[in-house]
């Protein structure tokens, strides 16, 4: 993979990250609102999830990477 696919890769995965993160917070703050504290951690704790669930590609490629560099 060329570096131009790369950029794109990590511009996707940011983009979703910030959506995800938007989203999440806003469902947060309307928990806390509600007094559903223990729903507002839950739905934080899916969030991270959800972002971290978004990145693995990139670091799936990292590791690919790092494979490369081990067999040199």
């Amino acid at each position: 993979m060329n570096m131009e696919g790369i950029f794109e890769l990590c511009m996707s995965v940011m983009l979703k990250a910030v959506g995800l993160t938007v989203v999440g917070e806003l469902a947060v703050r309307l928990c806390k609102d509600a007094g559903e504290s223990a729903l507002a951690y839950a739905v934080q704790l899916g969030t991270r999830a959800a972002v971290l669930g978004a990145a693995m590609p990139v670091l799936s490629k990292l590791f690919e990477f790092l494979g490369e560099i081990m067999s040199l």
